[in-house]
């Protein structure tokens, strides 16, 4: 009961700690808290992140839904529920973090921490795929694909942000070169998930959101287009693999 009505109080607490600012008075708001002047070119344009928003109202949804009494002690819920709700945690406490401390080794660490909790959510969920009913096949799962796949780009960010802050991002690299390396930190990173995903089309395309607003920026803000190809090539490799995964499998002749 404890965890199922945790969940629920950090699903409720994300819509609340998005908005600390403008409840308490002081503070950075959100779309200021991290990122600060001029967008570096790894960062994907503006509209991207309103992901958040459908992330938010998902997670708010599976939230209602796991702590009802019929389905509180479910196999799913029992397997997920603690990751689910340290997750969720981690997410309002980065948000709070961000608006009233800004970018430093505690929003990193907790960043990483909401991307641990989601992967294994999200491996845990499909390791349970074929006994998930409707809500949980269309609620559920695509819930901990969308968020690990955004959270497999936002973590790279976030501590390339951090690296560049403390004069740690390596010298000899050109704020383009710098951007470039992290784009393919984020690819691999993605690809790796992917693969363990078994081709998870929520996830796969939750990194095409985010490789096409990184291009979509540079294309129309910033009009780098080494960007916009390295953005749009990435893409492509992520729609290959995600190709190569969903191919049919020969059927072996007896």
């Amino acid at each position: 009961m404890i965890r199922a009505l945790l969940v629920l109080v950090f699903a409720v607490g994300h819509f609340a700690a998005a908005q600390a600012v403008r409840l308490v008075g002081f503070g950075i708001p959100m779309d200021k808290a991290v990122n600060t002047g001029v967008p570096p070119p790894e960062q994907p344009t503006g509209f991207t992140f309103s992901i958040w928003g459908l992330i938010f109202v998902m997670a708010l949804v599976f939230a209602l839904r796991q702590v009802m009494p019929t389905w509180r002690d479910s196999a799913l819920y029992q397997k997920i529920g603690w990751s689910a709700a340290l997750a969720f945690g981690f997410n309002c406490a980065w948000m709070l973090i961000a608006q009233f401390q800004g970018n430093g080794p505690l929003l990193v660490a907790c960043i990483w921490l909401i991307w641990i909790f989601s992967t294994r959510a999200l491996f845990r969920t499909l390791a349970m795929r074929p006994m998930l009913d409707g809500f949980d096949r269309f609620v559920t799962l695509p819930l901990f694909g969308i968020l690990t796949a955004w959270l497999s780009a936002a973590s790279v960010l976030n501590t390339a942000s951090y690296l560049k802050l403390i004069k740690v991002a390596p010298p000899t690299l050109t704020p383009v070169l710098f951007a470039a390396l992290v784009l393919c930190v984020i690819a691999a990173l993605s690809l790796l998930v992917l693969r363990r995903a078994g081709g998870y089309l929520p996830f796969a395309a939750t990194t095409l959101w985010a490789l096409g607003g990184v291009a979509y920026a540079n294309y129309f803000e910033r009009f780098d287009k080494n960007m916009v190809m390295l953005a749009a090539g990435l893409a492509l490799l992520v729609v290959a693999a995600l190709a190569w995964q969903k191919r049919p499998m020969a059927v072996e002749r007896v």
